[in-house]
Formats: structure tokens, sequence, C-alpha cells
């Protein structure tokens, strides 16, 4: 399985397994394979002042907390870990992709490399308002579920993002 640039998690050999067999589409991680990296505070009463900076990721600002402290929210039940998906690729479909044909070595790359299937991105919680927003705008939100969209965006705005 090809790597890409722009997935900046280097999987392991299990992970890269498991995904061989599943082919392409969005699979599930199983925890064992790949260290959370969210975490959705479920009792915001007991989280007080959890020691939460904000960083520019992504092009907005994201809460973020360390590892220590995010697996003390999670011991403590004051929060539970996001699960982790794969979004993978055929390299042909990879190879369509605008963003991709916008940079060189990235195209040259997926295109040389002889693989069926790429790594495109490990994604965990990742709505928000703002990607709600987008997804109107652009055209991908279907309106009959705009109201569950925009709700599930503002639970997921107790989500804060794990710094190792």
């Amino acid at each position: 399985m090809f790597k890409s640039n722009v997935c900046r998690i280097e999987p392991s050999f299990e992970l890269v397994d498991f995904l061989e067999g599943k082919g392409a589409g969005m699979h599930e991680i199983p925890s064992n394979l790949l260290e959370p990296r969210q975490v959705k505070v479920t009792n915001v009463a007991g989280a007080g002042s959890t020691a939460a900076t904000l960083r520019f990721h992504r092009g907005s600002l994201v809460p973020v907390v360390t590892r220590k402290v995010a697996e003390a929210m999670v011991a403590d039940n004051i929060a539970e870990w996001c699960p982790q998906s794969a979004l993978v690729y055929t390299r042909e479909n990879y190879l369509y992709d605008k963003d991709v044909q916008a940079n060189q070595l990235e195209y040259d790359q997926a295109r040389q490399s002889g693989e069926a299937l790429v790594l495109v991105a490990i994604v965990g919680e990742s709505r928000s308002p703002l990607a709600v927003c987008r997804n109107i705008v652009s055209g991908c939100c279907k309106l009959d579920s705009v109201y569950e969209e925009a709700k599930g965006a503002i639970e997921a705005s107790n989500t804060l993002l794990v710094e190792d």
C-alpha cells in the first residue's frame, strides 16, 4: 500500500496488513493498531479547567491536550477516546483527485508506486461548524441532512485533539 504525503501518520505493518484486506473505502481502525488522537469530553462539569491549549490545525484553531491529560480524563470518566478510520482510495481514484494532480511530487510518487491502494488519511472526529458550512457551500451536504450534520458539529465541539 502506497502511503501518501497527505497522510501524516506513518502506519504500522499491522495497520497496513489490516487495510490491505479491506480494499478502498473508509475503515474503522481497531484501537490496538493505532493510538487514538482525539478525546471527546462526556462530562463537561467534571472537566473543570482542563489544561487545553489552542493550536492552528488544518485552517482553524482547535483545542489540544497532551496525551497525559487525555489519558487522565479517560481514566476519570470525564472523556472517551474517539474512534479513528482510515480513508483508502484506489490508486486510479487518487490520481484523479484534483489536489493530487496539483502536487507534482505526490502525483508522480503515487503513479510510479505500482500499488493498488493509497492510504489518504486517518480520520477522527472531523465534524465542526466550519466543516458543515464548507459542505453546504460546496454542495457536498445533502439538504435533508443539514440538521443532523449541524447537531453533530455542535456535539463534536467537545472534542479535543491529543498532542504527543
